[in-house]
């Protein structure tokens, strides 16, 4: 802080910086950790659709469960999400007064938050979202494993429960 009171723009970057850092490695963590978690869950799910296996009601609660899991990391990266774009917008706020090359209000590439914003947006204006041919987000390809875990886990309590009703019959 200087003598007005006020942190220097060397601060302020710091502080934004060290957030983003924060929250990111966080996001980064708890996908780690959800992935590793699911496809055990996964495995022992498989291991219940063996043909000597004599309990298909576990099945339908380690489905269950996947589901729920999934869900769950959803939401909590739905919050990370939240803390990342705001570590975003600072970082590209205190950005917008770095000088640039050009004199220019509009995103330089020294200004690496800014740009990147600005690039993405060029990039997903040529392309429909969800194409192949599409950039896909971090928080889009995270969701598609998300979701697929949940189907997973959907899909192997419908199969458990088949397998209970017909092995009762």
């Amino acid at each position: 802080m200087n003598e007005h009171g006020a942190f220097s723009p060397e601060y302020l970057h710091k502080y934004a910086w060290d957030y983003f850092q924060l929250h990111a490695g966080q996001r980064m963590s708890l996908f780690n950790f959800f992935v590793v978690f699911a496809v055990l869950m996964t495995s022992a799910l498989v291991a219940t659709f063996q043909k000597d296996f004599k309990m298909p009601l576990a099945g339908m609660g380690i489905g269950l469960c996947l589901s729920f899991i999934a869900f769950v990391f959803w939401k909590l990266d739905q919050r990370a999400r939240y803390f990342l774009k705001n570590a975003e917008r600072a970082l590209a706020e205190l950005e917008a007064d770095f000088p640039t090359a050009t004199g220019k209000a509009e995103p330089h590439v020294t200004q690496l938050v800014r740009w990147e914003a600005h690039q993405t947006e060029k990039i997903r204006a040529m392309h429909c979202r969800w194409t192949p041919i599409a950039q896909f987000s971090y928080t889009q390809s995270l969701y598609l494993v998300l979701a697929a875990f949940g189907l997973v886990g959907a899909l192997g309590t419908v199969i458990s429960l088949f397998r209970h009703f017909c092995w009762i019959s």
